[in-house]
């Protein structure tokens, strides 16, 4: 059973089919009336069958915390509000599918953190952040446009700030050139150049909460760019954004940081040159890193393989991905589990192709990739950030408005419609941590963090349905 601020409905009956779909409204408000009040808002929980057999259908809805009734509308045409006239659970001795126990937990599933109290937009839209570092028992977040880096405190969910607008550059589109990834040495979160003009790279000092920047008039001079790093001991290592086949490694271990570039192995397959379709200015080879005993994987975001270095002798591998994914934009964040990379599905909407159908998941053993279909999910798919808790990869949107959830132990995915717990900017989020049982959404565009409660347990039946929500 999985659950983040959504519930488990099984139904029983005769005749369901994968056409069928269910919605949540107000106990007050009649199923099946055509004149439901604010319906253009509800119809965005419209959901369809997560599976369906002759006589029972399960269903994921969002959990909203309030009185709640399922309604359901048999196939076909399950658009309009009149269409959904039957009610669940209306002959229970307890009809209502959310009770007062549920209830009280799914309000407490659910926190924002407004930023925009302690980072003001003076251009009238939410700026973002690219990249979370943790250090401690604080969240730090690197700015992705033209923003302060933003501290959250995880004992007090208190939020401050650190200015850096003395430091950075204001590129075009609000960008200042970091890229969405950032790496931690030393308790000093570094953020490299990720767009062109952009010849520094960012340093926070932690410890003081000054932040500066690093330059090097060859590695850092504004025509380097870079889209992803990665630490190891002392040393920095930094993937090239494209047009480079040179690994950058900056050991910032000691007063003065060394540079060394490291030549990527030319004879690697889809390693070296990104796709055909990368033509736009998100064009990268590569999009993030985990670090795995001292190897770098990095996520073929144009590139049509997964790059490994291997720091100990300094020597590359490439895991061909084309079987489960061709084109640009293919795959972004990076998590490691149970001897596993998974990388989060986006889509090419920059480059123009069609979107990744599938999770990437590579085993670290066999140096073999394999996708995980994402089902329902795959219309208008792009995810930029995923954290892990009890068994399941929760992946956020940045701009779809669903949150896609893999089962670990069956690498089956469920999707949920999550509108009404997001805002109304274009891009949602970048970047997610999970910390203490909480998952941490970092905004790019939604003018809060976005905080879930992943440790939640409630269960409920009734005549009708079963209702669950569970970590």
């Amino acid at each position: 059973v999985i659950g983040v601020k959504f519930v488990h409905v099984k139904l029983a009956g005769q005749y369901f089919s994968e056409g069928d779909r269910a919605v949540l409204l107000p106990r007050q408000q009649d199923c099946g009336d055509p004149d439901v009040q604010h319906w253009a808002w509800w119809a965005k929980g419209i959901q369809a069958p997560e599976s369906v057999q002759n006589t029972s259908a399960d269903y994921w809805m969002s959990c909203q915390g309030q009185d709640l009734q399922l309604c359901f509308c048999e196939a076909p045409q399950c658009t309009e509000a009149w269409r959904f006239g039957q009610s669940v659970g209306a002959s229970a001795t307890d009809s209502s599918i959310l009770p007062p126990s549920v209830k009280e937990q799914c309000s407490k599933m659910v926190e924002k953190i407004n930023t925009n109290e302690v980072a003001p937009s003076k251009t009238g839209k939410n700026h973002g952040w690219g990249s979370w570092a943790r250090v401690g028992d604080k969240l730090f977040g690197l700015p992705w446009q033209v923003n302060p880096v933003i501290v959250l405190d995880l004992n007090t969910a208190k939020l401050s700030t650190l200015p850096t607008a003395s430091e950075l550059k204001h590129l075009d589109y609000d960008l200042v050139g970091l890229s969405p990834s950032s790496a931690v040495v030393n308790e000093c979160i570094y953020s490299p150049p990720f767009k062109l003009g952009a010849d520094y790279m960012l340093i926070v000092n932690t410890t003081s909460g000054k932040v500066s920047t690093l330059n090097h008039r060859l590695y850092l001079d504004g025509k380097h760019i870079y889209s992803a790093i990665a630490a190891v001991g002392t040393t920095l290592y930094v993937f090239p954004k494209a047009g480079f086949t040179q690994l950058l490694s900056i050991d910032v271990g000691s007063a003065a940081a060394y540079f060394d570039q490291i030549a990527i192995d030319q004879e690697l397959d889809g390693c070296v040159w990104p796709s055909q379709e990368s033509r736009s200015w998100s064009a990268a080879m590569w999009y993030d890193v985990a670090v795995v005993d001292g190897s770098l994987f990095a996520s073929p975001w144009d590139a049509e393989c997964m790059l490994i270095f291997h720091t100990s002798n300094r020597t590359f591998e490439g895991i061909d991905t084309t079987q489960v994914a061709r084109g640009a934009a293919k795959w972004s964040r990076l998590l490691e589990i149970r001897g596993s990379i998974y990388a989060a599905p986006s889509n090419a909407y920059y480059a123009g192709s069609a979107p990744s159908r599938d999770i990437l998941a590579v085993d670290i053993a066999q140096k073999k990739a394999r996708g995980i279909s994402v089902g329902k999910c795959h219309v208008g798919n792009e995810w930029t950030s995923m954290g892990s808790h009890g068994g399941y990869i929760y992946i956020l949107p940045s701009r779809p408005t669903n949150i896609l959830v893999l089962d670990l132990q069956t690498e089956t995915t469920f999707c949920f419609q999550a509108g009404d717990i997001l805002g109304g900017g274009g891009h949602h989020f970048m970047d997610t941590v999970v910390a203490n049982d909480k998952l941490y959404a970092l905004p790019d565009q939604e003018g809060a963090i976005l905080v879930l409660d992943l440790n939640i347990e409630v269960t409920q039946a009734t005549e009708n349905a079963t209702v669950a929500t569970q970590h």
